[in-house]
């Protein structure tokens, strides 16, 4: 059986998407991509509404055949101009997802002390961070070409994959283990 976790770094320009998968309990590959799209002419809400649906539609692709979609929660804190829009992002994403697959929802704090021991951890730690948990030689991928959202991505993959205990050979630490055991795997989705 092939057993996938989905991980999904919501963006409105660039959407970071990973997979971790495995066909035998020895052999496991790890991808990720990023979902791409224009940016809208500001004021736009027509292009805005179609930008977010391709988002969500991408995602949900994204997602099939996964037994865990690992998203990344909302910032509460962001003040961007974007905010907005990225937090009506998120929950079109999520109220897609939740229909069909089981979803986690990691904040942004609980990623980032699972990558490095530190929850308030900046992106540069937190890419170090992963990079670690997802050694080149093990893996075969170059996190280096990855852009942040990708990078987040597999660091949310990496914990759903410690999540559902599936044995991936993810670097171990106290404070990896600490987060996963303080996170609750939802229920099945009904068929």
């Amino acid at each position: 059986m092939i057993r996938v976790v989905c991980g999904l770094d919501l963006s409105l320009a660039k959407t970071g998407v990973a997979h971790i998968e495995s066909a035998t309990g020895n052999v496991w590959v790890l991808n990720t991509y990023r979902v791409t799209t224009p940016p809208h002419p500001k004021g736009d809400t027509r292009a805005l509404r179609d930008r977010m649906a391709y988002i969500r539609s991408s995602c949900s692709i994204a997602a099939e055949h996964c037994q865990l979609v690992v998203l990344e929660g909302p910032s509460f804190a962001s003040v961007g101009s974007s905010s907005k829009d990225l937090m009506g992002l998120w929950w079109l994403v999520y109220d897609r997802l939740i229909r069909d697959h089981r979803v986690l929802v990691v904040p942004p704090s609980t990623l980032k002390k699972w990558a490095t021991g530190k929850g308030n951890a900046g992106k540069q730690q937190v890419g170090i961070g992963v990079y670690r948990a997802f050694p080149r030689e093990v893996w075969g991928l170059d996190l280096e070409r990855c852009d942040d959202n990708q990078v987040d991505a597999v660091g949310l993959a990496g914990i759903g994959a410690q999540v559902l205990d599936l044995g991936a050979p993810i670097e171990s630490t106290k404070y990896r283990t600490d987060v996963v055991s303080g996170l609750r795997l939802p229920e099945e989705v009904a068929a």
